[in-house]
This record gives structure tokens, sequence and C-alpha cells, in this order.
């Protein structure tokens, strides 16, 4: 059986979500985050996305669709390393999209992988404005985990990013009219929150 591999992504502040083409037509979707210079490289592997942005129009005016962002309760984010950090506490969360694609290799080696049968996906995972996707293997979610990482405080954030920020985001999805992208935005900002590590 055929693995189909998905790579969580947080959505933070300060950070720059940005894609690039590769050779050979490939595209890398990177994570960057703007202060600690720590990234995230994926080699996309289709359009085939467990998290879903579409675009459409209403009157006359484009808007987004956002469906399927995974929600991983017990876990906060090192803003600093951009790794998850296991706390236990049921009350923490983190927001992300879950995409199609391979972890650059030395990151894969500390990446923590979950497979899941195609059926059940979708039940095991607990995903916010979620919707039907048709998965015809079964799929390995991966996870970029802190070792040892000392779990003093958790601190509850909103996401607070403007459009720049937010580039590969909307160019992964197709997103390209200005209504759609500033929808998008506004959107992610409202429905985005997280628990960090604190000091």
């Amino acid at each position: 059986m055929t693995e189909i591999y998905y790579v969580f992504v947080p959505l933070v502040n300060n950070v720059n979500y940005n894609l690039s083409n590769k050779e050979n037509n490939k595209k890398n979707f990177s994570v960057n985050h703007s202060s600690t210079g720590k990234e995230i490289k994926i080699e996309l592997t289709g359009n085939d996305h467990i998290s879903g942005i579409k675009e459409n129009d209403k009157n006359g005016k484009k808007y987004v669709e956002i469906h399927n962002i995974l929600v991983l309760t017990g876990y906060a984010i090192d803003e600093n390393s951009l790794e998850l950090v296991p706390t236990l506490d049921p009350c923490d969360y983190v927001k992300g999209i879950l995409i199609a694609g391979k972890l650059q290799e030395e990151i894969d080696k500390k990446a923590m992988s979950i497979t899941f049968s195609k059926d059940e996906v979708m039940n095991k995972l607990y995903f916010i404005r979620k919707s039907k996707v048709d998965l015809k293997e079964q799929a390995t979610i991966k996870l970029i985990i802190a070792e040892n990482k000392k779990v003093s405080k958790t601190k509850y954030n909103s996401l607070n990013i403007d459009e720049h920020k937010i580039q590969g985001i909307k160019y992964l999805y197709g997103i390209t009219d200005a209504d759609a992208i500033n929808d998008l935005k506004i959107k992610l900002n409202d429905m985005i929150n997280y628990y960090s590590i604190g000091s």
C-alpha cells in the first residue's frame, strides 16, 4: 500500500510562509521565522492537501472558504524553533494546515510520524470547518516535535498576520484576487489562535 505524506504547518505569528520553484517543476513551501531565521522546508508532492482554501465569488465579490484546519491538542509551540512541545495539557493547542509534501531530509529525521488508514484520517484528527476529503491511500502525518523541552508555562496567542507573511499560502492555494486575499487574511486572523511555550 502506498503512503501519502502530509506535513503539519503551524499558523503562528512572526513567520513568513513562502512558495518557490525548484528544478523539474517541483515546488518548495517554506516556513521562515522572521527573527530567529529558523526555516522549515517542505517539498510539495501534489495538490491534494487535506486543509483546503478555495476562492469563490458572491455577487461579483471574491472571498475564500477555508476547510480542515487541524487542531493539535496537548501541544504548545516553541515560537523560536517552530517545534511542537508536548505539554499533556488538553487545554493547550496549536492550529495549522496539513499539506501534501515531504520535509527536508535533516528535519524529517527528527520528525514524528503518525500513519492513519485512509478511512480514519478525518475521524481521528480534530478539524475545524471540517469538510470531506477523498483519500486514496493511507496517510502519514509529519510533526516536528521538540526534544527534552522544559515546560514552565504556556501563553495564549491570537494570530496577527498581514498579506506579506501569507504569500506562500495564497500561492499554494491559487488565491489571486485582492478581495479574496484580504478575506483570507481576515479569516485566518479571526479563526487561528494557539498556545506557545512561555519563558
